[in-house]
């Protein structure tokens, strides 16, 4: 011996490397392992195992060892917290006994269980809160758990509630990171350029990701006490999808969790509001009652919605603005065209009507007369375009839904047909004439496309006096005179209940000879 000091006993080894290995565990489903492995190696016990007691003081998790896998399975589901089990619940001191069956409070085993004797409980305790029991039995050797057993146990339990509270502490911190990463990347896409949809679909990515949940889902409310889940996620087992479907809102437009599919038994709902406004809720849920990570951290979470409806806020504002400048650029390049251009042209043509009297060759005056129809008709469609500017609207009006119905109709021509517009087609044209006219000009290409044999079509949409007046003209074979025509029919009976007219008639080519058919269909712009 070099020193006077004596080699502590095997026990206090023991102990002392449990309370290190306990320490070095930072996951608590890992800590809880350890603990009990640690138990068993401090007293010397074949089994061992943890329960993890809930908010109601029921055992909601139980954590075991010493059994193969075999006996786990056999064992069924864990113990509810009867027995003795249930004793050391509701009398939280540490329990040692010689033989379990002759306890007073003994219900026996299930069905498989292996044969248990001596028996060795004591709590854990975090923050001076009864946290689980541990449970410890058969020590080897056939021997009964002494009171040094309970002693050192004891000692175990306290320094394991000091590991569990490290193993909490870092699990709160870890899930805050989690939602700070999330406020972070949210606010980075609003910042570089993404949409209002891209912005809120990361919103309940990130959300689903930081909490854990097995459905993540973001309702807008569409009407006093109706809400809607316009973007979700989820994870397995789920298998209830929320995307799209409507829900019930209370009086303070939270999510009536019933309304749910899946009817979720842990449910989260955390505001996506600003200031200003509130542009809906983030509902997360599982399937399990004990899942509660979200709720145990709500002040970081309610953190992210805020982060998340300012994202939101940003990228709607910065499509306002988009809007505004655009509309701000057609004003200018319609001042720019009425101001320039039409005067020009006009200018022009009032000098080329000058030239045309002074010359007496008839050739000279009928080019030049020509040319001074081609400066008014383009003078037209120029005054045409600046209306256009000035009243195009964002859900499209009828100037955009004829372009969406010649662009949808090319692919059956096989070509793409030419466009004219004249008049204030976007302002004066009734809603319900709007329907008839993009009605009639779609039955008017499918007929070219599936009997005319065309190469061209011509499409012409204008606003004379108090009628809009659709023309469709191609170079086809003409007008069938066999075969159905119910095609046809529609075009006049749509004329009708609009209160205009229909009419089909060929057209006639530069030698006299017929080679195309034009449609013209027209009709009082306020459909009276």
């Amino acid at each position: 011996m070099t020193s006077g000091q004596e080699h502590p006993p095997p026990v206090a080894d023991a102990l002392l490397d449990a309370v290190l290995g306990m320490a070095g565990d930072l996951s608590l489903s890992d800590t809880l392992k350890r603990i009990v492995q640690a138990a068993m190696s401090v007293v010397d016990a074949r089994y061992g195992a943890l329960g993890v007691l809930g908010a109601d003081g029921r055992i909601e998790e139980f954590v075991v060892d010493g059994v193969t896998d075999d006996e786990a399975a056999a064992l069924g589901q864990p113990p509810q917290g009867k027995g003795i089990l249930g004793l050391v619940v509701r009398e939280p001191h540490p329990l040692r006994l010689t033989d379990l069956s002759q306890h007073p409070d003994s219900v026996g085993f299930p069905p498989g269980h292996p044969p248990m004797r001596s028996f060795l409980g004591v709590p854990i305790r975090v923050r001076h809160e009864v946290f689980g029991n541990l449970y410890l039995t058969e020590k080897r050797g056939g021997r009964e758990f002494t009171v040094d057993d309970e002693r050192h146990l004891v000692a175990l339990a306290a320094a394991a509630g000091v590991a569990i509270e490290n193993a909490r502490l870092f699990a709160a911190v870890e899930r805050r990171a989690r939602w700070l990463r999330a406020s972070s990347d949210v606010a980075s896409l609003a910042l570089f350029g993404a949409t209002s949809d891209e912005v809120m679909a990361a919103v309940v990515e990130h959300a689903h990701q930081a909490s854990g949940a097995e459905v993540t889902g973001l309702v807008e409310v569409e009407d006093i006490g109706v809400g809607r889940v316009v973007f979700s996620v989820d994870s397995p087992p789920w298998s209830s999808p929320w995307q799209g479907c409507s829900v019930r809102l209370d009086g303070d437009d939270d999510v009536v969790a019933s309304e749910l599919p899946g009817a979720p038994e842990g449910l989260v709902q955390i505001p996506v509001r600003s200031v200003r406004r509130q542009y809906g809720s983030l509902v997360m849920a599982s399937g399990s009652s004990d899942w509660g990570q979200t709720r145990s951290d709500s002040v970081s979470a309610r953190a992210f919605g805020e982060q998340a409806a300012l994202a939101i806020g940003l990228t709607q504002a910065r499509a306002e603005h988009e809007r505004l400048a655009l509309l701000e650029e057609r004003d200018r390049i319609g001042r720019d065209l009425h101001d320039l251009v039409i005067q020009r042209l006009f200018a022009t043509g009032m000098v080329l009507q000058g030239a045309q009297r002074l010359t007496t060759n008839p050739e000279v005056r009928e080019r030049v007369g020509r040319a001074v129809s081609e400066l008014d008709q383009t003078i037209r469609e120029v005054r045409s375009t600046i209306f256009a500017l000035h009243h195009a609207s964002e859900g499209g009006g009828l100037r955009s839904q004829v372009l969406q119905e010649v662009a949808a109709g090319s692919s059956a021509l096989g070509f793409d047909p030419t466009v004219r517009f004249d008049g204030p087609i976007d302002s004066t044209v009734a809603d319900d004439v709007r329907e008839h006219v993009v009605a009639a000009l779609r039955e008017a290409l499918s007929n070219a496309a599936r009997h005319a044999d065309a190469t061209q079509v011509r499409v012409s949409l204008s606003v004379e006096s108090d009628e809009v007046v659709l023309i469709v003209t191609d170079n086809g074979a003409g007008v069938q005179s066999r075969g159905r025509r119910s095609g046809l029919a529609n075009l006049e009976s749509r004329a009708a209940s609009a209160g205009g007219r229909f009419a089909i008639e060929p057209v006639s080519d530069q030698h006299g000879g017929t080679r195309g058919t034009r449609v013209t269909w027209r009709a009082p712009v306020d459909g009276a």
